[in-house]
């Protein structure tokens, strides 16, 4: 047993305690603690490569050529129109507005029609470029008729696990599960915890008869995202949950994680987390233990130099 005490305080002795900090704690890391860097995140490029396809869905307009003004925009929208309605909104309406006169110019209705409804809901009040020809006008003027005339409609969104920050069209709106209220139009969601990927979608909001989504269920995130999640030079925003802890462990190769809370707590996180991280380890660990204790207890043992065979002599 002496063996295997030896074994684990020798790997206990290895790793320091993880030191996490909520966002608002004043609390300063014990000495000794490991305080690893958030790991470096790639620099946000999305409103220059908006501004530049906006750039060039304009001319491509000017050359008619529609197909690919549409596809100019989408390019960029696709990947960066979550973000950028945190930011700036505007420059989404406008790529919303481009992307729909185009489309209808190709013949698309449909697409134009939901291009026009994104714009609007982002903002209900958008109104399209001047100078574009009469059908794009009055094709967005019905839309906007439309989403005008219907009343704002109130659903409950949810998420699992619940409480995750909920952000519609890039403003903060409450955690999951939450009620809101919203116009005619086409909104963007998105929804983040602490421990878990990033979620984004849009939800299609027709008036009274539009139909929430379903529980959107989201997914443990891990490596370099987890590690930007917990360790933001400003504070994780909630505290992780013993999965999410306990995968820091391995990841930093510590027995123990330290939370220090806004309300001045600091919250250890248990050693059986290091246990259960290493349980594998451990039992075969303790196997050879009880082996070489069976071992001395009957037999004489004697361990020579290296390279030279054990002897057990009875």
């Amino acid at each position: 047993m002496a063996l295997m005490a030896l074994t684990v305080g020798c790997a206990s002795a290895q790793g320091r305690a993880l030191f996490l900090r909520e966002q608002g704690s004043v609390l300063e890391p014990p000495a000794g603690s490991l305080v690893p860097p958030a790991p470096t995140e790639p620099p946000d490029t999305g409103a220059d490569r908006a501004r530049q396809a906006l750039s060039a869905a304009q001319e491509a307009y000017l050359l008619t050529s529609f197909s690919a003004c549409v596809d100019t925009v989408r390019a960029v929208a696709s990947t960066a129109a979550h973000a950028l309605v945190r930011t700036e909104p505007s420059l989404v309406v406008e790529l919303e507005l481009w992307a729909g006169a185009c489309d209808l110019l190709a013949g698309n209705r449909d697409s134009a029609r939901q291009a026009f409804r994104r714009a609007l809901g982002l903002r209900p009040e958008a109104e399209l470029p001047a100078g574009l020809p009469p059908e794009v006008v009055a094709a967005f003027d019905a839309v906007a008729r439309e989403a005008r005339g219907q009343l704002p409609s109130s659903r409950t969104l949810t998420s699992d696990p619940p409480d995750a920050r909920l952000e519609l069209d890039g403003r903060p709106a409450g955690r999951t599960p939450v009620t809101v209220t919203l116009p005619s139009g086409i909104h963007f969601l998105r929804l983040e915890r602490t421990g878990f990927n990033r979620w984004v979608g849009v939800l299609d909001v027709s008036g009274q008869d539009f139909q929430a989504p379903p529980t959107v269920v989201l997914q443990r995130s891990e490596g370099d995202d987890l590690a930007r999640q917990v360790l933001r030079p400003e504070g994780f925003l909630e505290a992780p949950d013993e999965v999410t802890l306990a995968t820091l462990a391995r990841r930093y190769r510590t027995p123990r994680v330290l939370l220090a809370r806004r309300d001045g707590r600091m919250q250890r996180f248990p050693e059986w987390t290091w246990l259960r991280a290493n349980w594998g380890w451990l039992v075969v660990s303790g196997a050879v233990a009880a082996v070489a204790v069976a071992l001395a207890a009957t037999s004489s043992l004697w361990l020579p130099d290296p390279g030279r065979t054990l002897v057990l002599a009875q």
